[in-house]
């Protein structure tokens, strides 16, 4: 006679003899010869040390009567609670060994019928150190669908996360005096797409080869067009706001033309899309990531004859302190002549412009590390260096000189405050 169960709690060194109900007798013959027994161990697992875990397996089927075995063939031994019971068995995850991120624990789960007949399943239990392993509940601050990059789902950011990188892109922008920009959700799934191979791929790549995890045609186009960026991390409490990456692309202090910032305060910005995917890198699966895409969107031939300054320049004024670090981070200065085509900007010549950096007292600041380009990043044309022993609320002057535009020599002059 066939009988079937289906098994709630996974058991670890477990022999249990099970009889299928019935009185058996000739009837039954024809049943046990044609059904083999099928049986599945459940999903794979992914805990913490010390958690407590419970295996659940699928259904189980066989013919006649049945021995069961559980038996963890690799990993660190574990003692397995309550071993007699079917329905609450399990064990503690042990400590992940020194050296190790995280160890996978294996486990057979077999049977053999009356007939001689025998099926088993293999699942396995990956064990990462405390704090590793992102819960849902430290998430739901950001989505309203949590990601899930084994599966390839982007997931839902919440709107209200979006706002808020809008509303501090605009607060950055202004302290350059530069118009306020609009939110553009007809490319959301676009960055979400972009976010999600860069978590799941563990980079940061605008151009990803073929075999990049969770790839797809919007996440390309996104990765193409939007500024980047990675957080890998261990523990949960690693979480950064999203708030984070738009400090680093101000700052953009591994960049050798600042294009990431440019693009930030390029006066002809027009709107921006925010994508945010957390979750398991797919090449490195012992790392947790963010991946962030800020895809900005221009319009080069607007009139922005109403911006009412003719340059770009960071730091400036009054400025935050945790945006700048002196001797690690670029100042930068560009010059915005016209005011209807950003193209029309590349003819600024900074190849004979000084730059001198000075206290209120006169005191010069020992500037170095001067160069100039003029890359289509933003505004075409840049000229940054780095100065040393920037005190906070100190005003400084920044002096320069001999920029040639249209063949006229032109100064500029202003001041800056880190606050």
């Amino acid at each position: 006679m066939k009988g079937k169960i289906f098994i709630t709690s996974v058991f670890l060194a477990m022999i249990v003899f099970i009889s299928a109900c019935g009185g058996g007798g000739d009837d039954d013959s024809s049943d046990v010869t044609h059904c083999p027994p099928t049986i599945t161990a459940g999903s794979d697992k992914d805990v913490e040390e010390n958690q407590i875990v419970i295996l659940s397996a699928g259904n189980v089927s066989w013919c006649g009567s049945a021995n069961f075995l559980w038996k963890q063939t690799d990993g660190t031994a574990v003692v397995l609670n309550n071993p007699t019971s079917m329905s609450s068995a399990g064990f503690t995850a042990p400590k992940v060994s020194i050296g190790k991120l995280s160890e996978t624990l294996t486990f057979r789960f077999s049977l053999t019928d009356s007939n001689g007949q025998s099926a088993a399943a293999v699942v396995k239990v990956n064990v990462y150190r405390t704090g590793f392993l992102i819960q849902n509940v430290e998430l739901s601050k950001f989505y309203d669908k949590i990601p899930n990059t084994a599966l390839c789902d982007e997931g839902f950011i919440k709107v209200s996360e979006k706002q808020k990188v809008l509303d501090k892109i605009n607060a950055i922008r202004s302290l350059h005096k530069l118009p306020a920009v609009d939110y553009d959700s007809g490319n959301d799934m676009n960055t979400a797409k972009a976010a999600l191979m860069i978590a799941a791929n563990n980079e940061t790549n605008h151009q990803p080869g073929a075999g990049a995890y969770c790839a797809t045609d919007a996440g390309r186009y996104a990765l193409s067009k939007s500024n980047l960026y990675i957080h890998a991390y261990q523990s949960a409490a690693d979480l950064q706001d999203s708030l984070m990456p738009l400090i680093f692309f101000l700052k953009d202090e591994n960049s050798e033309n600042s294009g990431q910032r440019r693009a930030l305060l390029d006066p002809f910005l027009k709107s921006v899309s925010f994508g945010r995917v957390d979750g398991k890198t797919r090449v490195e699966n012992y790392w947790n990531a963010t991946g962030i895409a800020l895809m900005l969107q221009s319009n080069p031939t607007a009139d922005m004859s109403g911006i009412g300054i003719g340059f770009i320049a960071y730091p400036f004024e009054d400025y935050p302190k945790e945006y700048f670090a002196a001797g690690r981070d670029y100042f930068s200065f560009s010059v915005l002549t016209d005011y209807k085509s950003s193209a029309n900007n590349k003819a600024v010549d900074f190849s004979g412009a000084s730059v001198r950096v000075s206290d209120d007292a006169g005191n010069a600041v020992l500037v170095h590390g001067v160069s100039f380009d003029n890359l289509f990043y933003g505004l075409p044309n840049l000229l940054k260096w780095k100065a040393e022993t920037i005190v906070e609320n100190v005003f400084y002057t920044v002096s320069i000189q001999n920029v040639i535009i249209k063949n006229e020599s032109r100064n500029f002059e202003y001041r800056f405050r880190l606050k």
